[in-house]
């Protein structure tokens, strides 16, 4: 509860399920759960890339006041939140098919993934710029006001009034630019149990009102495939054969990422 706007905390923790003794557990229910949502499509992540080149599940504890950059995710992926203390808000911009447009309008740079240490294989877009950028503190309740308020307030209620905050660009702010004007900006309270998916393309930047425990993760299924493994030829600054090509001419997905890491210079890997 120390945690405030001026000076926030927030932890950010990649590998911890999977190497700390007694967490795989929590690991492999977690994965079950946001896996459930898929019956019929499986992640290649999981199951075809080698492991040492699996992107991590990452552990975030934030504090009241703790905001993320905003970004968008690399590897043109969809991203998942899993949200198991607390309470988080985000906001998200829809790309509507004009991405490339937005980049340029929030002034993005590139950030290499850190989820594949030397291994070129994705980046990110990055912003300086924040949907968060001023806060009307005196209007906005602090984290211990928000716990005392359980005590009066049904769960919906307390919804409705964190939706409220969150829905306001008074009380929450953009920064003072003429592309936030234009842009379409939705909110969302995430609470704990809430899985949230991400889309690939689309920006977006959380915001604690509260403390919060949330696990991030990501999947690449049958919708997502083509535009990650596209993602990493790019960046390799390989054009021929494109990624729908390769997984037309290949009859599993094996063969399709053995031919992508051979053409990346991954071939010892596979």
């Amino acid at each position: 509860y120390d945690s405030n706007s001026q000076d926030a905390y927030m932890a950010f923790c990649e590998g911890l399920l999977e190497e700390v003794d007694g967490l795989q557990d929590l690991n492999e229910k977690l994965t079950t759960a946001k896996e459930s949502l898929f019956p019929e499509d499986f992640d290649w992540f999981k199951k075809h890339f080698p492991k040492e080149l699996q992107p991590s599940d990452a552990v975030i504890i934030s504090g009241a006041g703790a905001t993320s950059t905003l970004h968008r995710d690399p590897y043109e992926w969809m991203g998942t939140s899993l949200c198991i203390e607390g309470s988080k808000v985000w906001r998200f911009i829809d790309p509507k098919s004009n991405v490339n447009q937005i980049d340029n309008a929030l002034e993005s740079y590139r950030l290499e993934s850190i989820a594949w240490e030397g291994s070129p294989l994705s980046a990110g877009w990055q912003s300086d710029l924040s949907l968060y950028d001023s806060r009307q503190h005196q209007h906005i309740l602090t984290a211990r006001e928000w716990s005392e308020r359980e005590e009066i307030l049904t769960q919906d209620q307390k919804r409705k009034e964190l939706q409220g905050v969150a829905c306001s660009m008074d009380l929450l702010s953009p920064s003072n630019i003429e592309p936030f004007h234009s842009l379409s900006i939705s909110a969302a309270i995430q609470e704990a149990g809430d899985l949230l998916l991400i889309p690939a393309h689309w920006w977006h930047q959380t915001y604690g009102l509260e403390p919060s425990a949330v696990i991030a993760s990501q999947r690449c299924g049958k919708n997502e495939c083509k535009q990650v493994l596209q993602h990493m030829l790019n960046r390799n600054h390989v054009f021929t054969p494109t990624a729908e090509t390769i997984l037309n001419e290949k009859t599993n997905p094996s063969e399709a990422l053995d031919e992508v890491f051979h053409l990346l210079g991954h071939s010892e890997l596979v």
